[in-house]
């Protein structure tokens, strides 16, 4: 965020989201200040946020591998991870006309090519991008939602927005093993 000198500092709290802005962070001056920190899964993102995290009273973790990282460098962190909201996303009395049904980017390493072979393999899917609004009829819509986590520093994080969006939709979900986050620490 640009210090443009108009943020008040007189406020209980400043809370900032990671949206991929490493360049601009809120002013020293603003305290306490809470960051929630959710690309530490991706190598380049992450070294930018460990270089703004240390400017926080407290940072949230998104995936869980990141807080031991963060907690050597002294600086407070604890896990937060991803959720979403089962008003917006929930199960819809649909037809399921899709066999699998996939909501993201491709990204880099093998998630193309599995996202390929699903292609060829069962045509009748939905892989690709989306608007948020209409996740719940893609995954209410489909046999399978599939997800497929990427690796961080050899470990396959996962515990992404899309694994909760699938599940609160009620539909199956594929998804390859997950090493930072287990299912009963979420509660389930």
């Amino acid at each position: 965020m640009k210090d443009t000198g108009k943020i008040p500092a007189n406020y209980d709290l400043y809370f900032r989201i990671d949206h991929g802005d490493y360049e601009h962070d809120l002013p020293a001056y603003l305290k306490p200040k809470v960051f929630w920190a959710l690309d530490t899964h991706l190598k380049h993102p992450f070294r930018k946020i460990m270089r703004q995290a240390i400017n926080y009273d407290v940072v949230f973790c998104a995936f869980k591998q990141a807080v031991g990282q963060m907690r050597e460098k002294d600086i407070k962190a604890h896990w937060v991870p991803f959720a979403c909201e089962p008003q917006l996303h929930n199960q819809q009395q649909l037809e399921k006309i899709y066999d699998l049904g996939f909501v993201g980017t491709e990204g880099k390493g093998y998630r193309p090519w599995i996202l390929n072979r699903i292609r060829q393999k069962y045509p009748n899917s939905f892989i690709g991008k989306a608007d948020f609004r209409e996740l719940d009829r893609i995954y209410s819509s489909s046999k399978i939602g599939f997800n497929y986590a990427i690796r961080h520093r050899g470990k396959k994080t996962g515990c992404n927005m899309r694994f909760f969006e699938i599940l609160c939709c009620k539909t199956f979900l594929l998804t390859n093993w997950i090493t930072d986050c287990d299912i009963k620490d979420l509660g389930f």
